[in-house]
């Protein structure tokens, strides 16, 4: 379990209470919050033994320090929420036909969406069960995310 400290200026208080909320709704062993009044560098994470920094930016944008390999990784402040898994579209229906007719109801976009939602799942099982490094994740992401144009 990861302990996180989240670092933010006094104008996102709001952010980092949430993002800390759903840190610790989502297993993380210590998620803190402290302002860059206080706090604003990674050795302070580093004495209390966190495992990563993330410093809130603005409101669309974090960037995350690995304490341990060093890894800096700038994104948005959706990629660092953790989202309670929605039903997958393929199993929201019973029968084969019933899917089938709704994929076929489906505009270009929206099939476009649930294939990039596939391949980002994917990519989270590698991460998680060791199969790439989290650098090859957020690359992979990246590129996902700009071939297919998708912000989510």
């Amino acid at each position: 379990m990861k302990k996180t400290l989240i670092i933010y200026k006094p104008e996102y208080t709001e952010l980092a209470v949430k993002l800390r909320d759903n840190y610790r709704a989502h297993n993380h062993e210590a998620a803190n919050i402290v302002s860059v009044e206080e706090h604003d560098d990674i050795e302070y994470a580093e004495k209390m033994q966190y495992d990563e920094v993330v410093f809130i930016e603005d409101t669309d944008t974090v960037t995350v320090h690995d304490i341990e390999s060093g890894y800096t990784n700038r994104v948005p402040v959706s990629d660092v929420f953790y989202n309670d898994p929605k039903p997958d579209f393929h199993e929201a229906f019973s029968s084969r036909d019933e899917l089938s007719e709704a994929w076929q109801e489906l505009t270009h976009e929206q099939k476009n969406h649930e294939l990039f939602l596939k391949q980002k799942a994917l990519l989270q099982q590698f991460l998680s069960t060791g199969a790439i490094s989290q650098a090859q994740h957020d690359k992979s992401l990246r590129d996902l995310r700009e071939k297919m144009g998708e912000m989510e």
